[in-house]
């Protein structure tokens, strides 16, 4: 009756004799013989419970041949399990793949929540400050998972910058400042809300969350202070952790690997904040700034201002004379130079 104990039991088992890798093989196999109409939920949960209990590997060659057989992506999405790091990745992809075939995000999303559930949390965003910017960054991480800048999300763009809705956000100073009771500061370097959906669900499942009845986690939006580079956004903490920003940075950062390894980023790093939450009444979770995937996808480029100087890969371009105005670019004074900043997307010549 004890199930848990019973599948351990059985593990153990089965793990001593020639039959194991047979066994794993049909667990895998089993899923083809089930007509795809019938694959409701309660299969998808089962089927997730024994390969975790049962099967430890990789998916065998043979299931994978198979897989390669199905073209319509969301039955294939349902072959699949993210128990590794390469089903993973293939289960990012087949998103992407049944994205761009206009299959409704809820139903992705009922099959996420089993086969990986840090995925369907990402992708789970809470309501935001408004209708406008939770709808901005849900087509942001769509157009992400899609490897793609999407029409739906440079429409979005474009009305952000044609309405200047920049500056409808506090910045993230402001944020801070009004935040000043807080026992300990954490700065996630590169931090953007696309991860809100994922911090609240590894907050709510950590143990220090379950066993406390009375705790309130709130989201607050900032926009980082302008220009984004360093020295205007400089922030202390008592902790800081840069792997995510640095990872942003580096050679590897390609599709889809860069989905599954950003989440493991996350993961470790808010399971050690969380880890003491026990020992403090009030924490604050900020960033300097966020991450834009697409800067610079859109080929047409900004003339720049006369006398100016391209800075960060073409993001703004820098002078010490004010630049003429433009509905490309918004411009900014700091520390006596004038910075012209582009509105969307696009970068400058």
């Amino acid at each position: 009756a004890d199930t848990t104990y019973a599948n351990a039991y059985i593990t153990h088992v089965l793990k001593n004799c020639d039959a194991y890798n047979d066994l794993e093989n049909m667990i895998w196999m089993s899923i083809f013989n089930i007509n795809p109409l019938n694959l409701s939920e309660n299969i998808l949960k089962e089927r997730a419970t024994l390969i975790d209990n049962i099967s430890g590997r990789n998916s065998p060659m043979e299931f994978d041949n198979k897989l390669n057989e199905i073209t319509n992506p969301l039955y294939k999405l349902k072959m699949l399990y993210g128990n590794n790091y390469d089903n993973k990745l293939n289960i990012v992809k087949c998103v992407g793949e049944c994205l761009k075939n206009n299959i409704s995000p809820s139903e992705i999303s009922k099959i996420l929540k089993i086969i990986y559930p840090d995925l369907y949390c990402y992708i789970s965003v809470p309501f935001l400050k408004d209708e406008f910017t939770t709808k901005y960054v849900n087509n942001y991480i769509f157009a992400k998972l899609k490897s793609e800048l999407t029409p739906e999300l440079i429409q979005l763009n474009e009305k952000f910058s044609e309405h200047n809705m920049l500056w409808k956000y506090p910045s993230r100073t402001e944020v801070i400042d009004n935040n000043k009771n807080a026992d300990l500061t954490y700065v996630i370097d590169g931090l953007g809300l696309e991860w809100c959906g994922l911090i609240n669900s590894i907050f709510e499942r950590n143990p220090i969350a379950t066993n406390i009845k009375d705790y309130s986690l709130s989201i607050n939006m900032g926009r980082a202070n302008i220009p984004t580079i360093t020295t205007s956004n400089k922030i202390s903490g008592d902790y800081m952790y840069n792997e995510l920003d640095r990872y942003y940075h580096s050679a590897n950062y390609t599709y889809p690997n860069n989905i599954v390894d950003e989440i493991d980023i996350i993961n470790n790093i808010l399971e050690k904040i969380f880890s003491k939450i026990g020992r403090h009444s009030t924490i604050l979770i900020t960033a300097d700034h966020g991450a834009t995937r697409f800067s610079g996808y859109p080929s047409k480029r900004i003339v720049p201002p006369k006398n100016s100087v391209i800075k960060k890969n073409g993001r703004f371009a820098q002078s010490i004379e004010k630049p003429d105005e433009s509905n490309e670019y918004i411009i900014h004074e700091y520390n006596n130079e004038y910075y012209a900043i582009s509105k969307t997307h696009k970068i400058f010549e």
